[in-house]
This record gives C-alpha cells, structure tokens and sequence, in this order.
C-alpha cells in the first residue's frame, strides 16, 4: 500500500470514530414520561388555603395558586375549605396540624 492511501484511510477512521463518538444512545436506566408524571403528581404540597374577598387560594410547593392555575402542568380545577382538585382526579386535602402537650 502506498503511503498516501494509508493516510487515506487513517484520516477515514479516525473522522468515522469522531461520529461514532458524538452519538446519543438511549438510557434504558432514564424513567419514562409517565413515571417523571407520578413523580411530578406525587410532589405536590399543600400548606394552606385562604378566601379573601370572596376567592380562593392556595399555597402549594410554596407558590400561591387560584382556580385555572397551573402546578407541574395539571390545572387548579376547585379550591374549597379543605380541599384542592386537580385537573387529572387527583385532591389534595388539608389537615389541622393538633398539638399534644
């Protein structure tokens, strides 16, 4: 083989492992949309309720939210004394903290 065509081919391989290199490969350790859903679902925290003037609102992951407002891509459907309803079925309920002496 001439040198020429050993470059050739040195030059080929080494802008073919170049590519091969720059590939993404699929995670199979990655969760799915529908578990990072759960997870997101899972992750809501409501800390209180409020009516003011008439309207409800509520805390929830430290933010305050009315009816229409979006948590983690799911709407705020009902807000009532004790309870938030979500858009997927989901309600979040609020309990009264007791203290025991």
């Amino acid at each position: 083989m001439s040198k020429h065509i050993k470059i050739g081919i040195c030059i080929s391989l080494f802008l073919f492992a170049q590519s091969v290199q720059s590939e993404t490969l699929y995670d199979p350790t990655q969760p799915t949309t529908s578990a990072q859903t759960y997870k997101q679902i899972s992750d809501f925290h409501l800390t209180s309720i409020m009516h003011i003037d008439g309207r409800y609102s509520a805390m929830i992951n430290h933010k305050r939210v009315y009816v229409g407002s979006k948590v983690h891509q799911v709407t705020i459907t009902e807000i009532t004394d004790n309870t938030v309803t979500l858009s997927n079925g989901k309600v979040l309920k609020l309990f009264k903290i007791i203290k025991l002496d």
